[in-house]
């Protein structure tokens, strides 16, 4: 591991020195490459589907070699469905308790949290197979953006509006978002 390491060090500080246009190319590509967010949930859902375990420098840190089954999602929040899923909304809107407590559906990596337009508190979870929840509408969130969570972690509350608590989910596969009540079974 440490020779090829070395190599590609070696190959990209040549790249580097080298004054040429026909580099070019190859330094944008490494430039890019060290700038984008590196998806590490992707890479390990990869690496454990092919290689059949966890990645580890030693073979007796690598974990469990079982397969992993179709990923089972867990209900965010207790609530009913007040607005189902359409094309402009993206995800459906919870009527649910005040304050209630929010959970991850299921592990992954927190991408966002901060303030989106038309959702407010916002948290987007990025999950091993490159799906992602977002959460929306929240009062308060306990998490920060790169903390992993587990399936069933608190994330944060919802936020009360006028005299009911809502609180937006959505489900974004593929670049896609898809219905939330097809995947996951609310009240």
């Amino acid at each position: 591991q440490w020779i090829v390491v070395m190599i590609l060090f070696l190959a990209t500080a040549a790249v580097y020195s080298v004054p040429s246009a026909r580099t070019a190319p190859v330094k944008h590509w490494i430039s890019r490459s060290l700038t984008e967010e590196f998806q590490f949930a992707t890479v390990l859902d990869w690496y454990q589907k092919y290689a059949a375990g966890s990645p580890a420098l030693l073979p007796a840190f690598s974990g469990n070699h079982e397969e992993k089954k179709e990923e089972q999602w867990t209900v965010p929040v207790s609530g009913k469905i007040a607005l189902p899923f359409d094309e402009k909304r993206k995800g459906v809107v919870l009527v649910t308790p005040e304050s209630a407590k929010v959970v991850a559906s299921a592990e992954g990596r927190v991408q966002f949290t901060g303030y989106k337009e038309g959702l407010g508190n916002t948290i987007i979870i990025q999950h091993a197979n490159g799906t992602e929840t977002w959460y929306g509408w929240l009062e308060d969130m306990k998490v920060k953006e790169k903390d992993w969570v587990q399936k069933g972690k608190e994330i944060g509350t919802v936020k009360k509006m006028e005299n009911q608590s809502f609180f937006y989910f959505a489900i974004r596969k593929n670049k896609e978002f898809i219905n939330p009540a097809g995947v996951i079974p609310f009240d």
